[in-house]
């Protein structure tokens, strides 16, 4: 499970991966749309084996 969370506080997005990749090379993308104003840490909690290659904001 992937936890987002702005500022360290509730975490207002929890993404789960439908199954388990193939084997540990292997990628598959998870999204989820928050919207927030102004300036805010993002804090990235990885629970269970998952490894994170890539993390993209666009606005």
């Amino acid at each position: 499970m992937l936890e987002v969370s702005l500022d360290g506080g509730p975490v207002p997005a929890a993404l789960t991966p439908d199954a388990p990749t193939a084997d540990v090379c292997a990628y598959t993308t998870l999204a989820a749309g928050l919207v927030a104003g102004g300036v805010h840490d993002v804090h990235l909690r990885l629970r269970g084996p998952l490894r994170l290659a890539h993390v993209g904001f666009r606005g």
